[in-house]
């Protein structure tokens, strides 16, 4: 009897314990699909990667690491872009200089997370990293200051030859 109610104390106090002190989980983002990544995408890019810059960057929680990768265009998916802004008098705006095209390079950016405190849970920016020399199709959205970034947590497929 006396083990009965020590196994309803501790079950007791473990739950009180989780109740006073819970804790926010976010988990990571799964896995998108191509369709959900050609929908979302302003520019789908096929191009090799020449090379990727790596700079680790503190944060609130510990770090992430930040990455830029130069990509000879090859062709583009799509044209400029997917969903293009319509401007107040109803026109589509031409593709500027600053627009990916066949031939040119542009930067993408990209991050993946660094180091976190144990059992943290959270976004966890892209799933792989890009490789020198790698065929490659991206799915990249263009932000407001002009900048090429690659969806979340997958924005990228190798294209083998």
């Amino acid at each position: 009897m006396r083990m009965l109610w020590m196994i309803c104390f501790i079950a007791v106090i473990s739950v009180g314990t989780s109740l006073m002190f819970p804790q926010k989980a976010c988990a990571a983002l799964p896995p998108r699909s191509t369709e959900n990544l050609k929908s979302e995408a302003d520019y789908i890019v096929i191009g090799t990667v020449i090379s990727v810059c790596k700079s680790e960057v503190k944060t609130e929680l510990g770090s992430d690491y930040h990455y830029t990768a130069l990509i000879q265009i090859e062709s583009l998916e799509s044209e400029f872009p997917l969903m293009p802004p319509i401007l107040p008098d109803g026109t589509i705006p031409t593709p500027s200089s600053s627009e990916p095209k066949a031939g040119s390079q542009i930067k993408v950016q990209y991050w993946k997370v660094g180091q976190r405190p144990h059992g943290w849970t959270g976004p966890q920016g892209q799933n792989s990293n890009l490789e020198t020399e790698t065929k490659v199709r991206l799915f990249i959205k263009k932000d407001s200051k002009g900048s090429f970034h690659l969806l979340q947590p997958n924005g990228w497929q190798l294209i083998s030859e």
